[in-house]
């Protein structure tokens, strides 16, 4: 209420007191404000490049293994690997690395990508389709147990189908006919159960190993007559 009984003059005295006495305060309000501003402006345009030289990167990647160029699409993996290890591309590398060393019968090449994948990728969609690759390429190379220890289906949640089929070719393969068989009714039921989908190549696997035996009853052995 003071204030309003103070003159013109008294009023513009103590304002510039105040300034006098608070600019430098101000002053440096606004500077770490623009600070602030400039510095998040950077980050998002620093960040856009970065993404943007992936891409880049990985496009030239892509179009080296599309003209058959493996040196040359190794070192943008490389590349990828050092500058760009925190974008999802150097996955996706290793992934099409590994299809083509299997176009190209080079399965032990394959295993190497495909465990890079499981090893340092944080996608856990990602897991899972590279582990469903290495164990059909480990039931090519003859590693049936191997194959078998990567497919747990009870973990797999809408993989769960595809990792009873492979579970069931990596038990044909084993010789284990009746493993496989269980296994493939197991992928038809968690297809069903996931809301169904293309079964026809599974029910030409389970036609493929036959009709399904069923034991006889073993007659009792009569004791010998005295």
């Amino acid at each position: 209420m003071a204030d309003e009984f103070l003159s013109d003059h008294e009023q513009e005295e103590r304002l510039r007191r105040w300034w006098s006495d608070s600019w430098p305060w101000v002053v440096a309000g606004i500077a770490l404000g623009l600070a602030a501003l400039l510095g998040y402006q950077f980050w998002r345009d620093s960040g856009r490049k970065h993404t943007e030289q992936a891409a880049i990167t990985f496009r030239e990647f892509r179009t080296a293994l599309s003209m058959g160029d493996r040196t040359k699409a190794d070192v943008f993996v490389q590349t990828l690997g050092k500058e760009f290890s925190d974008s999802p591309y150097l996955e996706q590398a290793h992934l099409l690395l590994a299809q083509a060393d299997v176009n190209s019968g080079k399965f032990e090449q394959a295993v190497g990508e495909l465990k890079s994948v499981l090893e340092h990728s944080d996608d856990a969609e990602l897991k899972l389709v590279a582990t469903l690759r290495l164990a059909r390429v480990q039931t090519q190379l003859g590693h049936y147990d191997e194959a078998l220890s990567l497919l747990e289906p009870s973990k797999a949640g809408a993989f769960a189908g595809q990792f009873h089929e492979v579970r069931g070719d990596a038990l044909y393969a084993k010789g284990d006919l009746s493993g496989a068989r269980q296994s493939y009714k197991a992928a038809l039921d968690a297809i069903a159960t996931a809301g169904g989908g293309d079964t026809s190549m599974l029910r030409f696997k389970l036609q493929d190993l036959g009709p399904e035996q069923v034991a006889a009853a073993t007659p009792p052995t009569e004791a010998p007559a005295k």
